[in-house]
């Protein structure tokens, strides 16, 4: 009986281990868990009041050149496509991956106070993702022109440019900000979507006590 008690045991703190990271790659993403926290506490600033060092920015997406996304054909300043297989395996059908497919624009995010450059290619995108079950062949990645999104990045002054001279509006300027190094967009933009940095309680708790349960049988049993 103990080492049966014991493979359980094991087998349980294991599925405990996967959930935890699959909980966290889904919710995290491109960000580190202090870059999640920081989506909850700081306050945001505006674009014309940002200063050298790490500002968090709320704005709306507005891109020059955009592609229509798979799922619902809406305008996207950076998309991603991955394209899967459906096999079967002794564990039953899976995904695999045959090709991906990157299309980044650069694109601006602009507040009522100004807009800021980003180069996609050179940041850290949380995309919005749909097609992620099973069944489906596509899982697409996705940030839409017009959509509002947050902006965790260190930032540098820059002098003031004009960014379409023959139109008049106010954020026809760009704000004298840098973005500086790997900035973070991402699409959570509403408390409710942002990451949970709390583990899935049922299914660790589940895993915890199949573990214990297995080592307290195997304790019993010697």
């Amino acid at each position: 009986m103990f080492g049966p008690m014991i493979a359980g045991a094991l087998v349980a703190g294991v599925a405990g281990a996967m959930s935890l990271k699959n909980h966290y790659r889904a919710e995290l993403g491109p960000m580190t868990a202090r870059e999640a926290r920081l989506l909850r506490r700081m306050k945001a600033t505006p674009i014309a009041h940002a200063k050298t060092g790490l500002v968090k920015i709320v704005g709306r997406v507005v891109g020059n050149v955009t592609e229509r996304s798979y799922y619902h054909r809406v305008p996207c300043v950076a998309l991603e496509l991955d394209h899967y297989e459906v096999r079967d395996s002794v564990n039953g059908p899976r995904r695999m991956l045959i090709r991906s497919e990157k299309k980044l624009h650069p694109f601006f995010v602009e507040d009522e106070t100004g807009r800021v450059a980003v180069d996609p290619t050179a940041a850290r995108i949380d995309f919005e993702r749909e097609g992620t079950d099973l069944e489906s062949t596509i899982e697409e990645h996705r940030l839409r022109d017009g959509e509002t999104v947050i902006v965790l990045a260190e930032v540098r002054r820059a002098g003031p440019r004009v960014v379409h001279p023959m139109r008049h509006a106010q954020n026809n300027v760009e704000s004298g900000i840098e973005l500086v190094g790997s900035a973070l967009i991402t699409w959570r933009s509403e408390p409710e979507v942002l990451p949970r940095l709390s583990p899935p309680t049922g299914g660790v708790l589940l895993s915890a006590m199949s573990a214990a349960c297995g080592a307290l049988g195997a304790v019993l049993d010697l």
